[in-house]
């Protein structure tokens, strides 16, 4: 009896000769990865993507070709590198024929429903902080959703994840607190930073926060909480460390400039506080983000609401000391 023909797997949209490479053994998990395991196994994942790269892909190939141009990918390593509670992080490594190269960040809801909702609207947000802010925030590409099938092939089993694309910031590490007033980089590349460039950290955080601020909204970015901003910064052999945000998982409403202000003050991880506590350099920061006018305004309005008792003093920054700023 003759044997059927096998079906001719479709061609890849975007290359003739596209190579895929996994590396799953590098992988880093949090301290709570486990306390939300993905229902399915890499294995799937992976021929699920593979799969998505072969058919009508709307997500991973144009956000690869968004920086390297329209030239055919000839391959792609896919590496993870981090599990978390809710999502898997790859290192992607692109190239096309042309021989440009890129890195990339894939980033991969663990579960469908409230999961990859939570991913999904973690997506839309990067793409309007980035626009408001994209000299201190991640490039972020595409999002799409990776359909993986039932083991059985039963198709009402079957589930999608959302998935999106951004930048990999080279040279950047996640930034968590050290020992204390002292920034760190979180494992597996644990750096403790100096005094001085933990000082400089401060002050970064608090130019990201208030280059991400909507006045109009009265929305910012929170640094505390199961949404808090995701930090990252560079690690130099000397000088300040540059920070990004590289992911957030929602915003604080009803944030006037003043309130804004007192909480990045007193915002602290562990011991480590996240605002500088020196009144010349938070008037400073100020200015370099909004300007000299508003950064008055704004240092006005926080002075008074301090003198009327609305919030405690942070430290030293008393109303006496702001005083000294040229507030008028």
């Amino acid at each position: 009896m003759p044997r059927r023909p096998r079906k001719k797997k479709p061609a890849r949209s975007n290359a003739h000769e596209l190579r895929v490479r996994w590396v799953t053994d590098k992988v880093y998990a949090t301290p709570n990865a486990s306390e939300d395991p993905a229902f399915f196994k890499l294995e799937t994942l992976q021929s699920a993507t593979e799969r998505v790269l072969d058919t009508r892909d709307l997500f991973l190939a144009p956000s690869f070709h968004a920086r390297l141009g329209p030239a055919a990918l000839s391959s792609i390593v896919f590496e993870l590198m981090r599990e978390e509670q809710h999502r898997f992080i790859f290192r992607v490594k692109v190239a096309n024929q042309r021989l440009k190269t890129g890195v990339f960040r894939l980033v991969v809801a663990k579960r469908e429903g409230k999961t990859s909702e939570r991913i999904d609207e973690e997506h839309q947000l990067l793409e309007s902080l980035h626009r408001r802010a994209p000299k201190v925030v991640v490039q972020p590409y595409r999002g799409g959703f990776i359909y993986l099938p039932d083991r059985r092939r039963r198709t009402e089993l079957g589930r999608s994840v959302f998935a999106y694309v951004t930048d990999w910031p080279v040279g950047f590490q996640p930034l968590g607190a050290g020992p204390p007033a002292q920034f760190q980089t979180e494992p597996p590349r644990r750096h403790v930073f100096s005094l001085d460039q933990s000082e400089a950290i401060r002050d970064a955080i608090l130019r990201i926060v208030v280059a991400t601020y909507d006045p109009v909204k009265r929305e910012s970015i929170p640094l505390l909480g199961p949404n808090r901003a995701e930090l990252h910064a560079t690690v130099p052999r000397s000088g300040a460390p540059r920070v990004m945000l590289i992911a957030c998982g929602g915003l604080t409403s009803e944030v006037h400039p003043d309130a804004l202000i007192h909480r990045v003050l007193t915002a602290a991880w562990n011991d480590t506080p996240l605002g500088p506590l020196d009144a010349e350099r938070l008037f400073d920061a100020l200015v370099d983000v909004v300007g000299t006018d508003t950064a008055r305004r704004w240092m006005k309005r926080y002075h008074d609401a301090l003198k009327a008792g609305v919030y405690k003093p942070v430290s030293d920054l008393t109303p006496s000391v702001l005083e000294r700023l040229p507030l008028a």
